[in-house]
């Protein structure tokens, strides 16, 4: 079976760390797309963007013009979700989106879900949130926490 073709939207830090996994998993990186590096996406059978929440809009339309497949990493932009979500589907082409992949982040997310639900009517107990990152991390507070 021949691999499959892979484009990636942004080129930093997780873009590079895909691109070294890509063939372990069955793709071929068939584009590596940057600010300074424009490649064509043309080819691709899916792509993966993380970039910056100004880019992310345009990402996603150049892939579904192309009726290509993406999954979205980028944080930051939710509230254009109904926008996107309109695109894709006048495209005919597919979104996955999640403001972190991480399956701790993911599990962490459902357990405070559930707290606030066994919390919610106990005037003692309020929200608040503090988070820690690397200190290259370019989005604080996070899109994740946001």
């Amino acid at each position: 079976m021949s691999a499959r073709k892979l484009a990636l939207i942004g080129y930093g830090k997780m873009g590079r760390m895909l691109d070294g996994l890509a063939g372990e998993y069955g793709f071929e990186v068939c584009a590596r797309r940057d600010v300074d590096r424009p490649e064509p996406l043309e080819g691709a059978d899916v792509a993966i963007e993380f970039t910056q929440p100004g880019a992310v809009l345009a990402n996603i339309e150049m892939a579904a013009k192309l009726r290509l497949p993406i999954v979205v990493g980028t944080t930051g932009w939710p509230e254009h979700l109904g926008e996107v979500r309109a695109m894709v589907e006048r495209y005919g082409s597919g979104l996955v989106w999640s403001p972190n992949f991480s399956i701790g982040v993911n599990v962490f997310t459902r357990l405070v879900a559930e707290a606030a639900r066994l919390l919610k009517d106990e005037p003692g107990y309020g929200a608040w949130a503090w988070e820690i990152h690397h200190h290259t991390k370019k989005d604080a507070p996070s899109g994740t926490l946001l």
